[in-house]
């Protein structure tokens, strides 16, 4: 397989919806950008919530790449250093085992339904205690400086006939 070069720090994707806490996104986003100006990040998907995209603080050496939809979405996983998820709530988040099957980890709020199903603490990502901003922070923080995805492979080896599994039957389902 072709060796994918990380151009981006962190990555969201998902509708921007109030269930998606778009509000959060931002707020986590301004809290990074804080501290750490040299940091690419991308969010892509479309919704309602668009416009609060334009809250988030623009910083000489920052880039803020926003793509309404994209056709090859798993290059996209495999150029990033991290998937975050913000939402309040989620059904069965496709994109966190999307995220993992590309080997990438994932930083999720702890919300009810979904996420604690498919993140194994501190191994393949990070579940976040709900509003716990610090924390959350802390752990982009943590894998912008460390390479959390060099152990991701075995587990996704191990995972992935479960993975996709379960991946196929919610897909199904849908």
């Amino acid at each position: 397989s072709q060796e994918c070069e990380i151009n981006t720090d962190i990555l969201f994707v998902g509708r921007l919806e109030k269930q998606k806490g778009i509000d959060k996104l931002v707020r986590i986003i301004n809290y990074v950008l804080d501290i750490e100006k040299d940091v690419t990040i991308k969010i892509i998907g479309n919704g309602s919530l668009v416009s609060l995209l334009k809250e988030i603080k623009r910083r000489p050496g920052t880039e803020i790449i926003h793509l309404p939809e994209v056709d090859n979405m798993a290059e996209h996983y495999q150029n990033s250093r991290m998937l975050i998820l913000t939402s309040n709530y989620e059904g069965f988040p496709n994109v966190l085992i999307e995220a993992l099957g590309s080997g990438i980890p994932v930083i999720s709020f702890d919300c009810p339904s979904g996420p604690a199903e498919i993140i194994d603490d501190g191994k393949n990502g990070f579940l976040i205690p709900v509003d716990d901003y610090d924390y959350y922070v802390d752990r982009i923080f943590f894998l912008l400086k460390n390479n959390l995805n060099s152990y991701i492979p075995e587990k996704i080896e191990n995972g992935e006939k479960d993975l996709l599994s379960l991946y196929n039957e919610v897909s199904n389902e849908n």
